[in-house]
């Protein structure tokens, strides 16, 4: 999975794993509760809004995650 991620990542502008997580479950329709500690922490979190994973990528991250329940 965090292959996939990553790859991802690299596709959208060099965003992180971390990154392609949360816009991925902002996709999803969920609301992750974040909390920082650091700038870095932060850093990541804003990274993942301002863009949009597209449908095709959804689809593939969800089926991998449904192999892996």
């Amino acid at each position: 999975m965090v292959k996939l991620l990553e790859l991802i990542g690299t596709f959208e502008g060099d965003r992180t794993v971390g990154q392609v997580a949360l816009n991925w479950l902002v996709c999803k329709e969920a609301l992750p509760m974040l909390a920082t500690s650091d700038a870095r922490s932060a850093w990541e979190a804003t990274g993942s809004m301002g863009w949009k994973l597209d449908d095709n990528q959804i689809a593939i991250l969800d089926e991998k995650a449904a192999t892996l329940a």
